[in-house]
């Protein structure tokens, strides 16, 4: 097993997979049930107006039903898209009927329609976090790309307590959390 306060990157990110693969699936659903509870009972995120959420993928908390909730309640739903550029971007979402697997297999608009401008509340995935919002992701440097250039008013990353660990090895392009979210803890950042 790999210490968590002083591992790299690699082998943190193959720890930190492997826990969260090896979750029993119902758990895992009954566990991300609980976290999109505590984020729709949060008074920040209700009020919020413009919502960037990531599309659930494999083992990932689940955001899929989050989604549908925050539709329902009126708010403006973008997600992440992959563009040619290799640059993240975020796409209205408009219904899981216009949906479709991209290159990686995770679901992005068919026919996206890229959105400009802030985000009052961004969710965020990660493989790891750690009590103070620091996060780590699958390598490529998305979300800390996307967060030098679009502004979000809060940004919260959700994740199972198996994931939330001490420290983790960060850089100084690495974009913190403002909150961690699982099934049991809402961490407020200290950073």
């Amino acid at each position: 097993m790999v210490n968590p306060l002083h591992p790299n990157k690699f082998e943190l990110r193959k720890e930190m997979r492997s826990r969260r693969d090896g979750m029993n699936p119902q758990v895992r659903q009954s566990h991300s049930e609980k976290i999109a509870a505590t984020l729709l009972g949060r008074e920040d995120v209700m009020q919020s107006e413009r919502i960037f959420i990531y599309v659930s993928f494999r083992s990932e908390v689940d955001t899929r039903e989050l989604i549908e909730r925050l539709i329902e309640v009126g708010k403006d739903v973008f997600v992440p898209i992959i563009c040619s550029n290799n640059q993240m971007e975020m796409a209205r979402f408009a219904g899981w009927e216009n949906m479709q697997a991209d290159s990686f297999g995770v679901l992005v608009p068919d026919t996206p329609i890229l959105e400009r401008g802030n985000v009052d509340t961004a969710i965020v995935p990660g493989l790891a976090f750690s009590p103070c919002g620091e996060r780590i992701g699958y390598g490529k440097g998305y979300y800390d790309q996307f967060f030098s250039h679009h502004v979000a008013g809060i940004k919260i990353g959700i994740a199972f307590d198996c994931q939330i660990i001490e420290q983790i090895p960060t850089d100084a392009l690495d974009c913190p959390m403002d909150w961690v979210i699982s099934e049991s803890r809402m961490l407020i950042a200290q950073n």
